[in-house]
């Protein structure tokens, strides 16, 4: 009978199981995946899925925070190059006569660390084109170049500030005329003694020496910054004769270290992908259940359960991803205008915290689905607005 051919799994398929398009058709539970994506193209044109607000809102609460965290590390990246273009970073231990010249010059061997013994010579030099007039000239160990950030500054040849380079027009590769003979111009440095920088070496030349004999200075520069480099560096002073040790930064106004990892660390916006997360599930689920009549409707005229996951998800997947893409230009914005070379970490930072969003709210428009009850469709009839 009819109860055997049910319970057996004869008979025909019952009709909300039916293949509309025929016995080859592809089926997700009573629709076709061409219904339902006709249906997911349906309700945002139409405007039913309230995907331009919920965009918005996207945008704003969601990949906002992660805009603000991206700013917050982008700031933090800046104080770091600025930092370093100031020459703060740099540690100066200075005895006076009294530093071993290849003991310093042998810390720059040192994986992160740059080093170079210094010492004022006794008389400056005078240029050919300016003879009454002399140019503090001063003698450094070979790791001078890197640390004064002349770029590809050689172990031959002198480097010039870049207010002697102005002043005598010269350039990388040129010669200097001097009353005592030519040299050649090895590099020039920027130097900007108006941001808290020791004197003295905005107009001046230093001339690579070998690194031999004593020094008065010992210039040590480790990035990131450690703390282990100052006991390091004081090993580059001769004990003999307790020579008066002085040990500080080389430009004092930015505070005597930089740690980057803890500003990262202690930020206040490093709560961003938490905050993310839960707006983005807050958004989602709101939008689902701002539909909860008519998603009730339509369990009720037949619409199966996976349908309606289907549906939402995809919508919602619409919506986010539209979000994302609105929020895109002011991102770049932001990261193009630090030009910093960390900007592809602070790119996956961004992508990390706004993929968290975009997941929750995802998670958010399922959970707020399944809470969606066909029984409750009077129910949400009569409190609905």
């Amino acid at each position: 009978g009819d109860g055997e051919r049910s319970a057996c799994g004869g008979g025909e398929e019952p009709p909300a199981t039916r293949r509309p398009g025929g016995e080859g058709a592809l089926e997700a539970g009573s629709m076709t995946w061409g219904a339902l994506v006709r249906e997911v193209c349906r309700d945002i044109a139409t405007g039913t899925a309230r995907a331009g607000v919920l965009s918005a809102l996207f945008a704003l609460l969601v990949c906002g925070p992660a805009l603000v965290d991206c700013a917050q590390v982008v700031g933090i990246g800046a104080q770091a190059a600025r930092f370093r273009a100031s020459l703060a970073s740099v540690r100066v231990i200075e005895a006076k006569g009294a530093i071993d010249g290849a003991a310093c010059h042998a810390l720059g061997r040192i994986p992160g660390v740059r080093a170079a013994a210094v010492r004022a010579a006794e008389t400056g030099v005078r240029a050919a084109a300016l003879p009454a007039s002399s140019i503090p000239l001063y003698e450094a160990t070979p790791g001078i170049g890197a640390i004064v950030r002349a770029p590809g500054a050689p172990t031959t040849g002198v480097l010039a500030s870049e207010q002697v380079a102005a002043a005598l027009g010269l350039r990388p590769g040129s010669a200097l005329a001097l009353t005592g003979g030519d040299v050649e111009v090895a590099g020039v440095y920027p130097r900007d003694e108006g941001d808290g920088r020791r004197p003295g070496f905005a107009y001046a030349i230093i001339s690579p020496v070998p690194a031999q004999g004593v020094f008065d200075e010992c210039w040590v520069e480790s990035w990131p910054m450690s703390t282990a480099i100052s006991p390091l560096a004081r090993t580059a002073v001769i004990p003999d004769g307790e020579p008066e040790v002085k040990e500080g930064a080389f430009n004092a106004s930015l505070g005597a270290s930089f740690d980057g990892d803890a500003l990262l660390r202690g930020r206040l916006t490093r709560w961003a992908p938490l905050v993310s997360a839960v707006l983005g599930a807050l958004v989602g689920a709101g939008g689902v259940w701002a539909r909860r009549l008519e998603i009730a409707s339509a369990l009720h005229a037949g619409l199966s359960r996976a349908d309606a996951f289907l549906i939402q998800t995809c919508e919602a997947l619409a919506w986010t991803a539209s979000g994302t893409v609105m929020a895109l230009p002011t991102a770049a914005i932001v990261i193009a205008g630090a030009q910093s070379p960390g900007a592809p970490g602070v790119w996956a930072i961004v992508s990390l915290e706004a993929g968290a969003g975009l997941l929750a709210a995802l998670l958010g428009a399922v959970a707020a689905t399944c809470l969606v009850r066909e029984k409750r469709l009077f129910a949400y009839f009569k409190h609905r607005r």
